[in-house]
């Protein structure tokens, strides 16, 4: 599967997807021999916005953009099978773009807060003006969810990814670490959760997909963990009828060496660095019916892919190589190689300037090929 990667590419103001950058690239993806294609992390309210350019679903305004995305993947789809997902989220004390006043979250203070205000007082997650989320707007937030469901089935996506990992919304308040409440909501830190994934089941209906990705490790202190994953994902299964979790790990305030996205240097060696801790989640839910596992993270190569399923874990899941070769599932049953170097200059790029998101291997090369030819001539 084509797990969903930050572009910064929608248009900056409203979160139009439709794009010629990202619909150039998800055609691509579309044709590279990924079964499931995941759009990535579409805000679902202002408020959760991280960056400009990013995806957004939070109006009606933008459902035909998103039909356009679909539409153009799924002409680029020579076998008409590839199934096309929207990933939700807010990413809540993350919206460095909201006044704090605005910022979404269920707990003011945190596990790491103290060393954030020391080491960097300047971040925007450590700013005066933040509050809990009062208990009687929590409906109101888990509708944005349900309503960006409803856009998101009615643009023509086969499913919707709840994001349930990386630290933001749902993540802070299924975490012990984020999540500091002293009412039902701290008590039962999975109980956010589950009402938000039920509310969209509300929506979108008994027989549409509902996917997660889930951290089973965020490597904060009293971070989430694979059993606490794992007593989740049983009660979304059982009260949401959730299908599908692609197991990732980390945070933005997880040490740079066991954040989500890691360069090279910091990739250990073997097929998937998640790939213990999916395991573990998938042994304490045996005996669930009905629930399909994916595993991200420092997939390069046929053998990795098939230590993945070996392990008894359904899917593999590919992200930033894809972004160098949106082809490359079909270039590895070839007998090619990946040739990301996970260096995460596309990382940046997303951050810096969306408009100009790829490989910025592959651009310098491109570039310098081009001028040789030019020379040359």
């Amino acid at each position: 599967m084509a797990s969903p990667v930050f572009e910064g590419a929608a248009d900056p103001s409203t979160g139009d997807p439709a794009t010629p950058l990202l619909l150039r690239r998800y055609a691509d993806l579309a044709g590279g021999g990924c079964g499931l294609v995941v759009v990535s992390h579409a805000a679902v309210h202002h408020t959760g916005v991280s960056n400009p350019g990013m995806v957004r679903i939070d109006s009606d305004g933008v459902i035909v953009g998103h039909r356009r995305l679909v539409q153009a993947a799924r002409a680029a789809d020579p076998t008409g099978e590839v199934k096309f997902a929207i990933q939700l989220n807010h990413v809540g004390l993350f919206a460095h773009m909201a006044a704090p006043e605005q910022v979404v979250a269920p707990s003011a203070e945190f596990g790491l807060l103290p060393i954030v205000r020391e080491l960097d007082p300047t971040s925007p997650i450590a700013r005066e003006g933040i509050a809990d989320l009062p208990a009687e707007r929590i409906w109101e937030v888990q509708s944005w969810y349900a309503d960006a469901a409803s856009r998101a089935k009615a643009a023509g996506y086969d499913a919707v990814m709840l994001h349930l990992a990386h630290g933001y919304l749902l993540a802070q308040f299924l975490s012990p670490s984020f999540n500091r409440r002293q009412d039902a909501y701290g008590q039962d830190r999975a109980r956010f959760v589950v009402e938000t994934a039920a509310a969209v089941r509300a929506v979108v209906g008994p027989d549409f997909p509902i996917l997660v990705k889930m951290n089973a490790a965020d490597n904060v202190p009293e971070g989430t963990d694979p059993e606490l994953a794992a007593d989740a994902l049983r009660r979304l299964v059982a009260e949401a009828g959730v299908c599908f979790a692609e197991i990732s790990s980390g945070t933005g305030l997880s040490l740079p060496a066991l954040q989500p996205i890691r360069v090279r240097k910091d990739i250990p060696a073997g097929p998937c660095y998640n790939l213990p801790d999916a395991v573990a989640v998938r042994e304490r839910l045996a005996g669930v019916d009905g629930l399909h596992f994916a595993v991200v993270g420092g997939i390069r190569t046929l053998a990795d892919v098939d230590a993945v399923l070996a392990a008894g874990i359904d899917v593999a899941s590919f992200g930033r190589p894809l972004v160098r070769q949106p082809d490359l599932p079909r270039r590895l049953l070839a007998g090619e190689a990946a040739t990301c170097v996970s260096c995460l200059g596309c990382l940046a790029q997303s951050r810096k300037d969306g408009s100009r998101f790829g490989c910025v291997v592959q651009r310098a090369l491109d570039e310098r090929a081009a001028r040789q030819i030019e020379d040359a001539q």
